[in-house]
């Protein structure tokens, strides 16, 4: 029998549905998919090139996607998967979503899960308050004050990469996506406002928030009573389905200034094929079918999947598994901002979330902050290899 080896990251939404995918894949094939998982911060630093060397397949976020058609770690799927595979998964795009991995012609990763920032709050807490969700920064403002005179907190995940997520996010809120300028990151009116937008949040969130990703956030969401809402994360499904957390949190569109859902980043993995794969066809099959309609809006989702196939986000099973988080929250997915994918973004992702987090909690100024996401942008602009 032949046996594929493959990595994805370490969290129910990113090993039980490619488990139960292993299992209806090697019943239907007669080929045994084995993953193993590693954490979400190997997950975002992990060179890619490193782990096709010794895995068959892999979950990959889409801005390394540059990279890797410059590299050739990962095949390009085009050459491997037939017409119907390739409209099946073209038409099932969420936003972006399908073309988040294609780059320079090539599809490089077939996409499995879709997420992007959105907004959470708890409902019961939200309504023991007397307020309701907000859906303008203004409001996300107020209600964050009100709650701080009651003791309570927004929530924000503000670890360096979440920084920089948010920031862009909140440039898009501005009418400017980041990085369509090859001299600036973005300009500087509508970087001050972002900036000054994040520093007025992190004020009102709760005291942890300089360490915390998404996932802690809404772990202190789902356990605790502290945090009430949080107007920009990436959803995670898995906290909106009962019995997940001794709390539930409900999942909706993130907040602009004049109440029309926007995108916040889009986010989401797609599965990869290794370039050096002894078994390309078997693989390339087996990338196909996580990703199918079919796997996507069944097993996928049913066991704690966040799929990437817009039938499944439009699902009335799905819906009613996740307390409509899919429906809740698709306006924002649909025009969820795509981030550059240029061989060498990543640095600036990196980067800059460290400049941001700087800024935002120890000494450095708006102005210096921008002046230093400039200068970091520029550079990697200028020496990127595609």
């Amino acid at each position: 029998m032949t046996t594929l080896r493959g990595i994805t990251f370490d969290h129910p939404r990113g090993v039980e549905p490619l488990l139960a995918s292993a299992e209806a894949f090697a019943a239907q094939r007669g080929v045994e998919v084995s993953w193993k998982a590693r954490s979400l911060q190997r997950f975002a630093d992990q060179p890619i090139d490193e782990l096709a060397a010794d895995y068959d397949l892999l979950i990959i976020d889409h801005p390394w996607v540059g990279q890797v058609s410059v590299e050739g770690s990962l095949l390009p799927l085009d050459d491997h998967l037939s017409e119907a595979e390739m409209a099946d998964l073209s038409a099932g795009g969420v936003g972006a979503s399908f073309e988040s991995y294609r780059y320079q012609g090539k599809l490089w990763a077939v996409p499995v899960d879709v997420a992007a920032q959105v907004s959470a709050y708890r409902p019961d807490l939200l309504q023991a308050a007397g307020e309701a969700p907000p859906y303008t920064w203004a409001d996300v403002i107020g209600l964050g004050r009100r709650l701080r005179d009651r003791g309570l907190w927004l929530g924000f995940p503000l670890i360096p990469v979440d920084c920089m997520m948010s920031f862009m996010s909140a440039c898009v809120a501005e009418g400017e996506p980041p990085g369509e300028s090859p001299d600036v990151l973005v300009s500087r009116p509508v970087g001050e406002r972002a900036l000054a937008l994040l520093a007025e949040c992190a004020g009102l969130s709760h005291p942890e928030t300089p360490k915390e990703n998404p996932i802690k956030v809404l772990d202190r969401m789902s356990t605790t009573d502290e945090v009430v809402y949080c107007p920009l994360l990436f959803g995670y499904t898995n906290y909106s389905r009962g019995g997940f957390r001794p709390h539930t949190v409900r999942f909706d569109v993130a907040p602009s200034h004049d109440g029309t859902p926007l995108g916040g980043i889009l986010g989401g993995t797609g599965l990869g094929v290794s370039a050096g794969t002894a078994s390309p066809q078997e693989a390339c099959a087996y990338a196909a079918f996580v990703g199918s309609s079919a796997f996507q809006a069944g097993p996928y989702v049913e066991c704690a999947g966040q799929p990437a196939h817009l039938s499944a986000w439009t699902s009335p099973r799905a819906n009613e598994l996740t307390d409509d988080f899919f429906s809740r929250t698709l306006p924002s997915l649909s025009v969820a901002y795509l981030r550059p994918r240029f061989d060498g973004f990543s640095v600036v992702q990196d980067g800059g979330g460290e400049i941001i987090h700087d800024h935002l909690f120890g000494d450095r100024t708006a102005r210096q902050a921008l002046d230093d996401l400039d200068r970091l942008w520029t550079r990697q602009v200028a020496t990127a290899r595609a």
